[in-house]
């Protein structure tokens, strides 16, 4: 698991590359799935109707060192992203904020994850 790695994510659509130049290579990445929660521009409590999963939005991803994150750690999660539904290769994390209303503790008993959907 030493070789897992981990990167720093957003919603694409909501990526601003304003005051970004020099940060670093990114992959704007779509096809995976969110369980454990829903994205509102951020991570937040899915509602008791709710899938078990859905779509995830399209997320600009890139390497990011601890000492580059300026979301306070309280109020980021660590997100596992898998190779399929079973969660039987773990493939990297992601680091994503957490929205306001939907705790850490909370967040961690939901067993987010991300995982690449099937291809249609």
């Amino acid at each position: 698991m030493n070789n897992v790695i981990r990167m720093h994510c957003r919603a694409a659509e909501d990526w601003s590359t304003k005051g970004d130049e020099g940060a670093g290579p990114s992959v704007s990445v779509v096809g995976l799935r969110l369980c454990g929660c829903v994205w509102r521009a951020a991570l937040a409590p899915a509602p008791a109707d709710a899938s078990v999963h859905a779509a995830a939005p399209p997320l600009r991803l890139r390497y990011l060192p601890s000492t580059e994150i300026t979301l306070t750690s309280s109020r980021l999660l660590e997100v596992p992203v898998y190779s399929n539904e079973s969660r039987e290769e773990l493939l990297f994390h992601v680091n994503a904020p957490l929205a306001p209303d939907f705790d850490k503790d909370t967040a961690i008993l939901n067993a987010i994850a991300l995982f690449i959907g099937p291809v249609d």
